[in-house]
This record gives C-alpha cells, sequence and structure tokens, in this order.
C-alpha cells in the first residue's frame, strides 16, 4: 500500500455563499491523458482556530486519494484563514463557505458523482451543509470530533463513510459506533483504522486506502 501520488493543482479564489472570497486549490483529471472524470469532491480543512488549512496532511491525502480515483478536487480555506476573506463565524457562517466550494465546483465540473469530505471540525461543517439543504451522492466524515460536538445530518442516497483511528484522542470507536448505529442503515458504514490517533501519525496510506475503498457504495 503506499500513498497516492501528489495533485497536480492550481490555486483560486471562488465565493462563499454568503460573498466572502475563500482561496482553494482546484485539482480537475486530465482528460487528454484518458483519465475519466468520475466526478467532483470538496475537502473541508480541520479547526481555524487550531491552526487547520487546507495544506492538512489528512486534507491533502483525501484528496490524492480522490483525485487517483478520477475525481476533480477542491480543498479550501474557511474564512479568515490564508488568503480567504472574512474571520472566524463560530463554526455556523463556515457552513456557507462548503456551500459555496460545492457550487463552484458545480460550476467547473458539472457532471458525475458530487463528493464531500472534512476532516475533525471540517467534517462538522461538511455535515452541516447536508442539514442546510445540500445534496451529495457520498459523505466522508473523518475523525469527527464526537467527544466535543455531534451533527447528524441526513444520510445521502450513495451512502457516508466515518473514518476514525482506533486511538483518536477526540471520538473514541464506541462513540464512532453508536453515531453510525444511529442511522439503522447499511449505507452509513463506520471503518476504524487501528493504532491511528486523530491526525493519522504515519498511517495516511490506510487512510487513503480507506477512502478509496468507501467509494464503492456510491
Amino acid at each position: 500500500m503506499s500513498l497516492p501520488p501528489a495533485l497536480r493543482e492550481s490555486t483560486l479564489h471562488f465565493a462563499s455563499a454568503d460573498g466572502l472570497q475563500l482561496e482553494g486549490r482546484l485539482h480537475l483529471p486530465d482528460e487528454d491523458s484518458g483519465s475519466l472524470v468520475t466526478g467532483r469532491a470538496v475537502i473541508c480543512h480541520p479547526h481555524p482556530l487550531m491552526g487547520g488549512t487546507l495544506d492538512n496532511k489528512v486534507v491533502e491525502t483525501i484528496a490524492r486519494a480522490l483525485g487517483q480515483a478520477g475525481y476533480a478536487t477542491l480543498r479550501f480555506n474557511f474564512r479568515g484563514v490564508g488568503t480567504s476573506e472574512g474571520d472566524y463565524g463560530g463554526g455556523h457562517d463556515e457552513v456557507e463557505d462548503v456551500v459555496g466550494a460545492l457550487r463552484h465546483l458545480d460550476q467547473v465540473v458539472g457532471r458525475g458523482k458530487r463528493i464531500l469530505a472534512g476532516f475533525s471540525f471540517g467534517s462538522l461543517m461538511a455535515a452541516g451543509a447536508l442539514k442546510a439543504g445540500e445534496c451529495v451522492d457520498h459523505l466522508f466524515l473523518v475523525g469527527m470530533p464526537l467527544n466535543r460536538w455531534c451533527f447528524v445530518p441526513p444520510l445521502p442516497d450513495g451512502g457516508l463513510t466515518m473514518i476514525v483511528g482506533d486511538h483518536d484522542e477526540f471520538c473514541t470507536a464506541e462513540k464512532a459506533r453508536e453515531y453510525i448505529d444511529g442511522f439503522a442503515d447499511d449505507r452509513a458504514e463506520l471503518r476504524l483504522i487501528a493504532g491511528a490517533t486523530h491526525f493519522f501519525h504515519g498511517q495516511l496510506q490506510e487512510l487513503a486506502f480507506a477512502v478509496t475503498t468507501g467509494l464503492a457504495p456510491c
């Protein structure tokens, strides 16, 4: 098992749903090389006040895995991070950022599956976007900090995959199982990575594999 290769990305700015300019990195599959565009995927980073940015290694790993699977990917900085406009919105306004990212990527790639993924705080914001009415084909909740917060989104038709290390400091395996069991639907699945902590130190390859195999239900 190896880590997917780095993606060729371009830096861009796009509008949040409430009109702020946000910084992002966009990867488009190279159709000239024969790659097929499977769909599009937005990836959300961890807490802005705790050093979270689009360059977080977990966020990049998720993007790499989805890119290798043929998805156009957009990872972005929440408001107030990097060159994104605005200020931290307390975990409420950031949902507008997720919605803006999804809609921007729809304009760039208007076909295929629509995927949303988030790590830690980003998973909460991804869930919040679905609660606000956005629809996706599959949702990835990676390292959702269930010991502190819990957002329960509608279950996408294509399924939901929660990925957690069984040594995650912010989400016990027991809480993760309870969360998934609460959906009472086999389209919601839990993938526990043995020995992994919240930031998947030394186990990014296992994370990438969990993302790639998690795509199967959609």
